[in-house]
């Protein structure tokens, strides 16, 4: 599990290498492993194949012990940039305490 520490702007996570690559022809979806945080930061994702001419959405979803739960917490996904090989995603976990948290966002080529 990765965590975001509360003084840090931004973390840079991997994916696994199977859930990484961008399909050549079509939609690919991705999910990140369970991440712990809370505050706004930048989630930077290396993806090979990624360019800034790439379609991203992404979602945020708060993890319990069983999966995805209803939280306490308001979480958004304020902004998503497609770049060189990586995506951006600027994440607000509007909690006091760190929330457990998985990213998925589909990505298509232009």
């Amino acid at each position: 599990m990765t965590s975001v520490d509360e003084e840090m702007r931004t973390v840079t996570i991997e994916v696994e290498p199977t859930k990484a690559g961008l399909a050549k022809d079509g939609l690919e979806r991705v999910e990140t492993p369970n991440i712990r945080g809370h505050g706004q930061f930048w989630l930077g994702i290396p993806h090979g194949g990624m360019t800034k001419d790439h379609t991203v959405v992404a979602s945020i979803t708060e993890i319990g012990a069983a999966g995805p739960v209803k939280g306490q917490a308001r979480m958004q996904v304020s902004n998503v940039v497609p770049s060189s090989n990586l995506i951006e995603i600027w994440c607000n976990i509007d909690a006091p305490s760190d929330r457990t948290f998985r990213v998925q966002y589909f990505a298509a080529p232009n």
